[in-house]
């Protein structure tokens, strides 16, 4: 979402503010004459009355003194603070606007701070870095209440982020056979859940710069959740991972109360050779490469994509257990479930089950389009809208009427760039969030200006016209601030050739632009090179590319071939019973 990555360093309200010694009111000097007049005056009983007496020397001013009758009225004040010997004369007028460290609610959230610092320490992250990613997460987190766009107050979703960061490292919730509760494997070890905290951390932190897609096909559910972070529940997130790595589930809820239990493959997030590296902020910052927390994300998100499919086809989905899921998504380890590695060459892939227990290979991503991704965003608790999309893809926003999604799922169309920005600050202003956005990848700048492939990223609107991209890659990959022409680009490349009305081809193809993405079109990389890839990657991607069409390819030949082996033998099976009948004998072969 920024071309600097760092998050910006908000001043929580927390400062001391004391008045001046004097405060300019010649208060504090009227209150010390006072005191001093009662240390030399003797103690009553002593032979001589006091003529100070509740601060008005036996005497009331008359009404129409007015600087008189203040004076000893504050006098009276500072006096039944003596009295008390509780307040000093600073203290009494400290004000009690929030910035004040002593505020009940700011030491709330410095205890809860303190404690989360403790956890990452504990996660082995060094006490400056726990420190600094404390700090940030709190800042984070009173910036989006003050907007009023958090649920909860800032101490409370730090309380809940450090909870769930000590389940992961305690593993609650495993079963005392060391197994997840739902009876799957546990793949994680210490060092794992350690390195899973640490990434957690990191991107609670500082959603801009740690929540990178790396290098999968998961700019969907990155997106999906640089979006949650943001603002409104960050920490269903960290307890929805922490539920995942000690369950094996999770659940799920929509803004209408619709729940659902999501299983996950646990060798779907087993650390892969790009998580299992030790998290640095060098690593998964910097170089843009996914960590624990976010491959468990993925495994999580990308299996309630699948899911999805499932109910809106009316087959059995995870919530009966992963092993009757008609869908699995592995965002690593397919190969576990059959995938080749001429199928995807980052072992990630969707999987659909046979009836005997196999698995046949659909696609090397979730095998999300954009009503698909909007579906992801209802079901995991987003804001209505919060897939932004050009309406030369998506039409009014509103999903195909045999797709059997559900009422009131919606795509926030635009016809221009003006209209983007008008629907985008509203977005912003109402959520806190950044919205997510389809962009025809190749039309970025740094892209090769050439094919077709499409991204979900995330977008705000600047308030001088221009627009802010987030590449869910590297810093370094970041779009940052960007005039609405190159918007205008990348999310209808093709400008006003392509008119706004119409129609949607109903199987996602346009006959006269095969090529051209649509609304039923795979969000990944297509035939036209990102701006994250040099021409040599490129290459090398359609070059693989090539050789999962060909398998595919081989693979339908070969069913092809033995539908046809079958249809031959059931051709002639049947000959020879019509035969045998005809001869009035005993046919006896068992049908093929």
């Amino acid at each position: 979402m920024a071309n600097d990555t760092k998050e910006a360093d908000v001043a929580r309200p927390v400062d001391k503010v004391t008045p001046g010694k004097d405060g300019g009111d010649g208060s504090h000097a009227s209150s010390e004459a006072v005191a001093l007049l009662d240390r030399k005056t003797p103690a009553i009983g002593a032979g001589v009355e006091t003529p100070i007496k509740d601060g008005s020397m036996g005497t009331a001013p008359p009404a129409s003194d007015k600087t008189m009758t203040d004076y000893w009225a504050y006098g009276n004040k500072i006096g039944a603070d003596s009295a008390g010997a509780t307040k000093t004369t600073d203290e009494a007028a400290r004000p009690k606007d929030g910035s004040d460290r002593r505020d009940p609610a700011n030491q709330k959230l410095d205890d809860a701070t303190k404690a989360y610092t403790e956890t990452l320490e504990r996660a082995n992250l060094s006490p400056e870095q726990a420190k600094e990613f404390a700090r940030q997460t709190a800042d984070r987190l009173q910036k989006a209440a003050d907007g009023g766009k958090l649920e909860g107050t800032p101490e409370e979703q730090l309380n809940r982020l450090n909870k769930a960061m000590t389940d992961v490292l305690d593993k609650t919730g495993k079963r005392p056979d060391g197994k997840l509760e739902n009876g799957q494997t546990d793949h994680l070890s210490d060092r794992d859940r350690a390195n899973l905290v640490k990434d957690m951390a990191a991107r609670q932190a500082n959603p801009d710069k740690f929540v990178n897609q790396g290098d999968h096909m998961t700019c969907v559910l990155e997106s999906n959740q640089k979006q949650r972070l943001e603002a409104g529940d960050p920490a269903k997130v960290a307890e929805q991972i922490a539920s995942v790595v000690n369950k094996g589930s999770a659940e799920i809820v929509q803004k209408d109360g619709t729940t659902r239990t999501v299983n996950v493959d646990s060798r779907s997030f087993a650390p892969d050779a790009e998580s299992s590296r030790e998290f640095s902020t060098a690593v998964h910052g910097d170089q843009g490469k996914r960590g624990v927390a976010g491959q468990v994300y993925d495994a999580l998100a990308g299996q309630t994509v699948a899911d999805l499919r499932s109910e809106r086809e009316g087959k059995p989905s995870s919530a009966q257990g992963i092993d009757k899921a008609s869908y699995v998504y592995m965002t690593s380890h397919a190969d576990q479930l059959g995938a080749k590695p001429g199928q995807t060459s980052n072992n990630e892939a969707l999987m659909a089950r046979n009836g005997d227990g196999s698995y046949n290979f659909v696609t090397n991503s979730p095998g999300a389009d954009i009503w698909q991704s909007a579906h992801l965003n209802m079901a995991m608790g987003g804001e209505p809208g919060s897939m932004f999309a050009s309406s030369t893809v998506v039409g009014d926003g509103v999903p195909p009427k045999n797709g059997n999604y559900p009422e009131g799922l919606r795509v926030t169309s635009f016809a221009d760039t003006n209209e983007l920005h008008s629907k985008l600050t509203d977005f912003q202003n109402r959520t806190g969030q950044s919205a997510q956005i389809l962009v025809d990848a190749p039309y970025l700048p740094g892209g090769g200006q050439s094919g077709h492939g499409l991204h979900a990223m995330n977008i705000s609107a600047l308030e001088n016209g221009k627009f802010k991209l987030d590449n869910n890659w590297a810093s370094n990959y970041d779009v940052g601030a960007v005039d609405a022409a190159v918007v205008a680009r990348a999310t209808n490349p093709e400008g006003s050739r392509i008119p706004s009305d119409r129609p949607r081809p109903s199987d996602g193809i346009d006959p006269n632009h095969p090529d051209r993405p649509t609304d039923r079109t795979e969000i990944k990389p297509g035939s036209g090179r990102n701006p994250n890839e040099t021409v040599d990657q490129w290459n090398q991607r359609l070059q693989e590319q090539q050789k999962a069409d060909e398998a595919k390819q081989k693979e339908l030949q070969d069913k092809q071939a033995k539908d046809r082996e079958k249809s031959d033998a059931h051709a002639a099976w049947t000959q020879a019973k019509i035969a045998a009948e005809a001869r009035g004998e005993k046919f006896s072969i068992p049908e093929p």
